[in-house]
């Protein structure tokens, strides 16, 4: 949920205000220059790298659960 929060963060509507004298591909430059993109987003790769540390850490305890019956 927190990651399709933060894609908002980059959509359509909030390019609101980039780019006014250009079309979209210069709202689209302009943004990214400004704000980057999600997936550069330092934030975003936090998240992703967390859950996947806490994956393994879940899979391991099944395992270890597992092994225990």
């Amino acid at each position: 949920m927190i990651l399709k929060d933060a894609q908002k963060e980059f959509g359509e509507f909030s390019m609101i205000g980039y780019g006014l004298d250009g079309d979209q591909q210069v709202k689209e430059t302009d943004f990214r220059a400004v704000r980057g993109s999600y997936e550069g987003n330092s934030f975003v790769s936090g998240i992703e790298n967390d859950t996947v540390k806490k994956t393994e850490i879940a899979d391991d305890l099944v395992a270890k659960i597992a092994g225990c019956s």
